[in-house]
């Protein structure tokens, strides 16, 4: 799972639901697009790009889907 901490961000205190729904989605296609670009740095090698951000090559497959839609080799 990438968190805040691996983006280099702070984290900010959501003051209830409607706060965080309205920040999750933002948050999860930066996150995604950062992921894309470590997919990049690494060849396009899932398991590099999930050793590189301490996540399961699960967690990678999952962002690189929302900013792809074609299927990514490992």
């Amino acid at each position: 799972h990438v968190t805040a901490h691996h983006l280099g961000l702070r984290v900010l205190v959501s003051k209830g639901p409607a706060s965080s729904r309205a920040h999750a989605q933002p948050l999860r296609s930066y996150i995604a697009q950062y992921v894309g670009e470590i997919f990049g740095r690494c060849g396009g090698n899932v398991r590099a790009t999930a050793r590189a951000l301490e996540v399961s090559p699960t967690t990678v497959y999952r962002y690189l889907s929302l900013i792809s839609p074609f299927p990514v080799e490992s």
